[in-house]
């Protein structure tokens, strides 16, 4: 039946042979479309699944890289913890040494009180010694007059002295003198009495004997 109508076009109509150029045309147009929407989608998917590799290229690396920051975050992670041990150390470290910081300044300012006072009693002895060394000095500037004083009268004394030792010696020289003079002149009395004594004596025995011969 179809086929019946469809010659019956064909030998009917000269219109008939437009309408299947123009479906030849269409279909053609729609081969071409199809090629042409093929080629693209094509192109399209070719370059998907290159932006798909890419894309899976750059998550590998990513992955890599993201492996290597979860290496590097546990590497930072155990220096962290370390830095934290290492800091909590220095921090007790810090405390004990603030402790021994208070400590020494405690005894530093205490030290500096010692020392203050020291100074004042040093301040306090220099002052009594200073008082002490002038008292001395005075007294040795008395004493010093005083022994000046006393030398030039020793010297005035043994000069006196030396004078009246002098006075002395030349009176002992002339009582030597004189005793010499008196020696002398007992001596002579001596031997005149000695001469008188022994006339004496003769005239003695000249008398007892005129006393014998009587």
């Amino acid at each position: 039946m179809n086929h019946s109508n469809s010659k019956g076009s064909r030998t009917k109509s000269p219109s008939n042979k437009s309408e299947k150029s123009f479906m030849s045309m269409d279909s053609t147009a729609m081969k071409n479309n199809l090629h042409e929407f093929y080629k693209t989608s094509k192109d399209k998917l070719l370059k998907l699944k290159a932006e798909i590799e890419e894309i899976e290229n750059e998550n590998e690396k990513q992955i890599m890289e993201n492996e290597l920051q979860k290496s590097k975050i546990t590497e930072l992670e155990i220096q962290n913890d370390k830095l934290i041990k290492e800091n909590k150390e220095s921090r007790q470290k810090i405390v004990e040494m603030n402790k021994e910081k208070f400590s020494l300044q405690a005894q530093n300012r205490q030290l500096k009180k010692e020392i203050d006072e020291i100074d004042k009693e040093i301040e306090t002895i220099k002052l009594d010694n200073q008082y002490k060394i002038k008292v001395l000095q005075n007294d040795i500037e008395h004493i010093s007059l005083q022994k000046e004083t006393n030398l030039k009268n020793l010297k005035n004394k043994e000069m006196q002295e030396q004078l009246t030792e002098d006075k002395l010696n030349e009176e002992i020289e002339g009582y030597k003198k004189e005793i010499i003079k008196y020696q002398n002149l007992i001596e002579e009395l001596h031997d005149q009495d000695n001469e008188r004594n022994k006339i004496i004596v003769e005239e003695t025995i000249e008398m007892t004997k005129f006393l014998e011969n009587l």
